[in-house]
Order: C-alpha cells, then sequence, then structure tokens
C-alpha cells in the first residue's frame, strides 16, 4: 500500500482547515450546496423565492432521499395569523414535509412535500393540491396548512434533538465517518478561536458586526461560488443564539459538537437562509 506523503498529508490539512468556517457553517452548507440550488430552482445564481407562474398540476420533482438529514427552508419577515394553523389537527395523510419556502406575498410561497416511502418529492406552491386530495393553503417556516374537505389540517417537519423531539433517520448512504469528520472539524475550529480568534475570523473571511459575522471579500472564493454565498451576508444565529462574540461562540461550537445538531441562519437584505443540519 503506497504511503502518503508528507507534501500530500499537509496540502489535506490545509484543504480541511479552508473548510472550516465558524460553527461549521461553511462545511455544512458546502456539503448541502447541490441541494441548495436544487431547492431554489438555480444552478449558481443567488437565491430568491419561487417564481410566481400559474398555478399547474405538474410540480416539480425533488429527490427527498437528499433531505433526509436536513431541512432547508428560506423565509422573509411575514405577517399572517397562526390561529388556523395552532388549532388545526395533524393531518392523516401519508405526507413528509421536505422543505418551505416562506414569502413576503402569502401567495408565491411554497412547500416540498413528499409521500411516506417514496424518494422523491414534490414542489407545491400556495394553491396547488398536493397528493391525498389535499390543497395547499398556507405556508410557514416550520409547518404547512392543508386543506380537505373544506377542513384545516396541518404537516409539520419531522422533529430533532434540536427541536426537542426524537433523533431524526441519517441518511441510508451517508459515509458512516461523516459525523466523526464534521466533530473533528468543529474541534479544530474551537481550538482556533480559544488560540488565536482574530487570526481565525481573518482567515475564514469573517468579520465580527456585534450581532453575527459578515462574509467579506476575503472569505474563500471557491466557497463562496459553490454556496452562494455574498459578500455583505451575516451569519446571525447558531440554535436560535445570536453570534458575534468569539469566545462566547465557542461554548456553541461545543454544544453543537455534542449534539451533532445545528440550525444556522444567515441574512441576505431582508430574507433569512436557514440551514437544519443533523450529522
Amino acid at each position: 500500500m503506497k504511503t502518503p506523503s508528507l507534501t500530500s498529508i499537509t496540502q489535506y490539512n490545509r484543504q480541511i482547515a479552508r473548510l472550516i468556517m465558524l460553527v461549521a457553517t461553511l462545511y455544512f452548507a458546502w456539503r448541502m450546496s447541490s441541494l441548495l440550488w436544487l431547492l431554489a430552482g438555480q444552478d449558481k445564481m443567488p437565491l430568491n423565492p419561487p417564481a410566481q407562474s400559474q398555478q399547474t398540476s405538474t410540480s416539480a420533482m425533488v429527490d427527498s432521499s437528499r433531505l433526509a438529514s436536513f431541512t432547508l427552508f428560506k423565509s422573509a419577515p411575514i405577517e399572517s395569523s397562526p390561529n388556523a394553523a395552532a388549532n388545526a389537527p395533524e393531518t392523516a395523510l401519508q405526507l413528509k414535509l421536505d422543505g418551505v419556502f416562506v414569502s413576503v406575498e402569502k401567495t408565491r410561497s411554497s412547500a416540498i412535500i413528499s409521500e411516506q416511502g417514496q424518494t422523491v418529492g414534490k414542489l407545491y406552491k400556495v394553491g396547488q393540491q398536493v397528493a391525498g386530495g389535499a390543497t395547499l393553503s398556507a405556508v410557514f417556516v416550520d409547518k404547512v396548512l392543508l386543506q380537505r374537505n373544506g377542513n384545516d389540517e396541518v404537516l409539520r417537519f419531522v422533529k430533532t434533538n434540536l427541536l426537542g423531539g426524537d433523533a431524526p433517520v441519517t441518511t441510508p448512504n451517508a459515509p458512516a465517518n461523516t459525523g466523526a469528520q464534521a466533530r473533528q472539524m468543529l474541534g479544530q475550529a474551537i481550538n482556533r478561536l480559544n488560540t488565536d480568534p482574530s487570526g481565525y475570523l481573518a482567515e475564514m473571511g469573517l468579520l465580527a458586526k456585534g450581532q453575527g459575522y459578515e462574509i467579506s471579500d476575503n472569505a474563500p472564493a471557491h466557497l463562496r461560488r459553490s454556496i452562494g454565498l455574498r459578500t455583505g451576508d451575516k451569519i446571525l444565529k447558531l440554535n436560535g443564539q445570536v453570534l458575534g462574540n468569539p469566545q462566547a461562540d465557542k461554548d456553541l461550537l461545543q454544544q453543537v459538537q455534542q449534539s451533532g445538531h445545528a440550525r444556522i441562519e444567515i441574512l441576505r437584505g431582508s430574507q433569512t437562509l436557514t440551514i437544519e443540519q443533523t450529522f
């Protein structure tokens, strides 16, 4: 067996270091970047809400097997009464909510819904009929409202430990050491924040802005391109906690390392991209 040279090992370590970003945000996003573009319906273009078009019975097909261990949704500040969703019972339909796109204009919101046991989901817009004869009535960041036979029903994301529920099922074809790699990278990030927080942030192209970390022009270009991040995007929260203090954020990283769950919020203008990852 050929033994790796010192040069190849050094190059590998450098590549790993460049992939580490605060709270492993870029690592998680990098692993799901192709899916991010798939959900957004674009290829290497800035993320935008789903385009408004005439209602059609044919919905976009989405491989929901790639969504088994996380949920991805894009949201914007909205004003909508949650009363109907709060009072509605859970749907009895054998459906699974894989992702949601919440728009300021409620009629432009959409959701990715698959039938239980199927690996291919569909993208439905508000007003379209989903499997089982229900109609997508409203979309929220954590659930959707369905109407069936004149009655409201709720379909929610599958709960994870991050949200207080059971641990999600991991992707069957995911590498067995994915979790170990993620935890190792988190450990490296924690060590860097301990020993040289300013240098680490500079290396990752992050600017501490009091509340969150802003992406600068110094962020690795290939990562910005593959993920779709722009200069000026801001990493706001990790697991609901506001970022911006490297020492405090180190503790958050340790929590993520132990729990294996991360919910990351990235702000672009008035829109928020939320990534929920289990590893």
